[in-house]
């Protein structure tokens, strides 16, 4: 029973911090920032906004987890579950036919100003790029499976710690080995420009198919 609900709590904590991880687009971003003049301090502010952003969801999931029971919560973790699966799944089916169509997504407005972008833009892009339905479905995952408060704690510490983690591993690389990490940092920008709508494609099919598919048996 113990190693089914260990099972069950960290191991959907650690798939969706490991699917935030890998959205192909705050790489991509973190990444651009750093190969721009003085881009060190954007992309700085950028992690802090993606920081801001994930950590206001993860005190929201402390705080709606203290004050419900897992009776109360369960039902309408669950449904938040169903929800963000849905959205992601709809949303990689979109994106699927249009690549099976040949239809090649453009290139987002933003890429093109990273070069010349100023802090306070940069952190506003951190902000808003992440996608949140993941984070959400973390959270609700937390809620429902209402484990011990201290538990609770360290699944939303841990959550956020592997989903930011393919930014501020690359914002930390560039700040203390700025020489060692250009030459792999410059590869991974020029794969991640011509694969980020497969990669990204890939990711919202799988994530939201699997939260779909969980939320549905919760509420069987």
């Amino acid at each position: 029973m113990c190693v089914r609900f260990c099972l069950d709590m960290w191991g959907i904590v650690i798939g969706l911090g490991l699917a935030m991880a890998f959205q192909p687009l705050p790489v991509l971003a973190v990444v651009v920032l750093l190969s721009a003049e003085r881009g060190l301090r954007n992309a700085w502010a950028f992690l802090i906004g993606e920081l801001l952003i994930v950590f206001l969801i993860a005190a929201a999931t402390v705080a709606i987890y203290s004050g419900t029971t897992r009776e109360s919560a369960s039902r309408p973790a669950s449904w938040v579950t169903l929800t963000a699966g849905l959205v992601l799944l709809v949303a990689g089916a979109v994106w699927a036919l249009r690549l099976r169509r040949g239809v090649q997504p453009s290139r987002p407005g933003w890429m093109a100003k990273l070069d010349r972008m100023a802090p306070w833009p940069a952190f506003l892009l951190g902000v808003f790029i992440p996608t949140y339905a993941i984070a959400i479905a973390a959270g609700a995952h937390i809620v429902g499976v209402h484990p011990g408060k201290a538990e609770a704690v360290a699944a939303v510490v841990v959550f956020v710690a592997i989903g930011t983690s393919t930014v501020y591993t690359q914002v930390l690389l560039a700040q203390f080995l700025p020489g060692g990490s250009g030459p792999a940092r410059a590869r991974l920008r020029a794969w991640l420009e011509r694969r980020w709508p497969y990669v990204g494609c890939a990711l919202l099919l799988f994530v939201g198919g699997a939260l779909l598919v969980k939320g549905l048996v919760a509420l069987a």
